[in-house]
């Protein structure tokens, strides 16, 4: 019985030490998409009330360029996040379809 409780006990104090040396590994994360079919001020301002994202990424089609650049420059005037604007045209196959009518917003976060 003393053997089983000093092999249990080590096995929380190694499980312990191991929680506490992945936490130093985390790094960040990054939201869900947020979509904009039409710039929404409501949005942006929902966007930029984050104060840990240190990245935005807006992903939009071709089409959708001038759209893009206004959710770029609403959000730029009020947040000191890095933004990343990337054209995507993503085609559509048997499998996997893509939204061509909406610029898509991730927030990404970083803990340093």
């Amino acid at each position: 019985m003393q053997k089983l409780i000093f092999f249990l006990l080590a096995i929380i104090i190694h499980s312990s030490i191991y929680a506490i040396n992945i936490e130093n590994h985390i790094i960040g994360g990054f939201s869900a998409p947020i979509y904009f079919t039409k710039y929404d001020q409501i949005k942006i301002d929902s966007i930029v009330s984050n104060p840990i994202a240190t990245a935005i990424k807006i992903s939009y089609p071709h089409q959708l360029l001038k759209l893009a650049n206004k959710v770029a420059n609403g959000i730029k005037c009020k947040s000191k996040a890095r933004i990343i604007l990337t054209e995507s045209n993503l085609q559509d196959t048997n499998l996997v379809k893509y939204r061509h009518d909406a610029v898509i917003v991730i927030l990404f976060f970083n803990s340093n």
